[in-house]
This record gives C-alpha cells, structure tokens and sequence, in this order.
C-alpha cells in the first residue's frame, strides 16, 4: 500500500492533536468555581468561622477538673465554612495536658457543624485559649479547668483601675523569681470552698495560687510569682478567676516593675 506525502503529514497532524488531547485530559486537576469570580477551589475545600480571631459561636461542653481525664462528654463544637464537599480534619495544640481532634467528610457545602474530641487528663487549674487549625484556616477559644470538689463564690476587690493588693520582693531581667516575689491581693468571700487565681504570662512571669476560702468576708490571698523576667521596663498583669465569677470582680491589675 502507497501514501502519500499529504496523506502521511494528515496522519501524523492527527496523532499529534490526539496526544496533546490527551495530555490536556489526563493532566488536568479538579477544581470548583465559587462565585462567579474564577477563584480556582480545591475538592474538599473550608474554612473555620471566626479565623483568624476567636472561634464563632464555640461550644464548649464536659466538665474540666485537674487531674480527670477527658471522656466522651468532654468536646468543643465549631463551625467550618464548607466550600466544596470532601474530608477535613480538625485539631488544636495541647495545652495543660489536654486537646481536641476531629476528622470525617463534609457531604455539602454551606456552613456545618464540627465536634472535637477531647482527650487526655487536665494537669493544673486555669483559663487555657486553644488555637484551633483546619485546612490552613485557624481560630481561638477558651476553656478553663477548674479544682474537683465544691468552688468558692468570691470576688477580687479593685479600684478604679487596679487591685487592692501588694507586690512583694525584687524583679530583675534575667533572674529566676523564687520564694519573696509575689503579689497579695483582697478577696470578698460569699461562699466557701475551692479556689484558683492566676494571671496569664507575661513578660516571663505568671502569678497564681490554688486554695480553699474557710471563712466569709475578707481574705487575703498570696500570689506566688514563677519564671524569669525577659525585659526591663513596667509591666501589667491582671490575676483573675479560674472558673465562674458569679459575683462580678473577677479580675483586677497590678504594676511590675523589672530592672
């Protein structure tokens, strides 16, 4: 059988269009477009509601003592803005020996409902913020952990920009507090019971003390100071609650001054 020369170009044009057809075909990557912009949108695509700043409508549910370990009951609900439909996986950081995980398949877009888990076993009471992270996007929540057993009801008492209170010993960039740094401050007591004040750190230093208020009225609690001052300069911390404040007065401020 003869071709000829216009034949064989005509054959091997189409072979040509037929193989870069099917390149375009087989290299190709699924993507959705989302309101009409021509943004390109990976399957399984979300976002967390509320990032990058605090976690939208968060709910918390279980209940968080030292030293319990987490069960089924113990979770946290946030939202993800869903984009396209696909598997997601949702986690925070670990903090005081607990965090929370969820993973599963988003069947539609819209806005959906996620519950983590929590696991693990709370080590010290206080008022935690978790970073929460999901496909890139990431939000905040709180959740404190509190003494097992009947919590006092108490106020801390302040003034107009600060708290009735005392600090004590000397804060030097560099030097380990010890035993002489802490910062006492006056309480209002309605009732008795467990209690756990503490600051967030700051500059390299954290207050804090865990008790139990014996007696009505007024009290004095003892801050003790831990870490190592970073900077020299003025610093504010703010000792608040750990748990419910139902009286109100749940925070004040002091000044720390660090050479």
């Amino acid at each position: 059988m003869h071709y000829s020369i216009k034949t064989l170009k005509l054959v091997e044009g189409a072979a040509g269009l037929l193989l870069i057809a099917f390149l375009l075909t087989n290299c190709k990557k699924e993507y959705s477009y989302e309101g009409g912009t021509g943004q390109q949108v990976p399957d399984g695509g979300y976002t967390i509601i509320g990032a990058p700043n605090a976690c939208s409508n968060v709910q918390v549910s279980g209940l968080y003592q030292k030293n319990k370990i987490l069960t089924g009951s113990d979770s946290v609900v946030v939202y993800a803005n869903v984009i396209t439909p696909g598997d997601y996986m949702i986690q925070t950081d670990t903090l005081d020996g607990i965090s929370f995980y969820a993973s599963g398949h988003f069947n539609q877009a819209g806005n959906q409902a996620v519950t983590l888990m929590g696991s693990g076993t709370p080590i010290l009471p206080g008022d935690l913020e978790f970073n929460l992270v999901g496909n890139g996007s990431a939000c905040r929540f709180p959740l404190s952990v509190e003494n097992p057993g009947d919590s006092a009801t108490y106020a801390i008492a302040s003034g107009v920009d600060h708290c009735v209170g005392q600090i004590s010993g000397a804060y030097t960039a560099g030097t380990p507090l010890n035993a002489t740094n802490t910062y006492t401050l006056t309480v209002y007591v309605s009732v008795a019971g467990l209690f756990s004040i503490s600051t967030q750190p700051v500059n390299g230093i954290v207050f804090s003390y865990t008790g139990s208020f014996t007696r009505l009225g007024t009290n004095f609690v003892t801050l003790t100071g831990h870490g190592t001052p970073i900077n020299v300069g003025n610093f504010t911390l703010t000792p608040e609650i750990i748990g419910p404040a139902p009286l109100g007065g749940e925070s004040c401020a002091f000044l720390m001054a660090v050479k």
